[in-house]
């Protein structure tokens, strides 16, 4: 996430960087969102959230980085992720 500079990329660049977001805002195509998430499995009990990580990225009408926002786990409500 270093490597994306308010200012200076461009959503070209971000996917590069990044990849492919893995949701857009519904609203806004400017604002995309990069969710990750690790868990652990102890024999049958429910998986266990290690580590969770949302990045948020607004881009201005151009196209260029405007925003970056990263929340951990400490700062995420707990949500369900939709397996597919």
């Amino acid at each position: 996430m270093a490597a994306v500079e308010i200012s200076k990329n461009s959503k070209a660049g971000v996917v590069q960087i990044l990849g492919s977001p893995s949701s857009l805002s519904p609203f806004d195509g400017n604002v995309w969102y990069y969710l990750s998430e690790k868990t652990k499995t102890i024999a049958f009990f429910e998986p266990e959230v290690t580590e969770r990580k949302v990045i948020i990225i607004r881009f201005d009408q151009r196209g260029i980085v405007t925003a970056v926002k990263s929340f951990g786990l400490e700062e995420a409500r707990q949500i369900e992720m939709v397996e597919r």
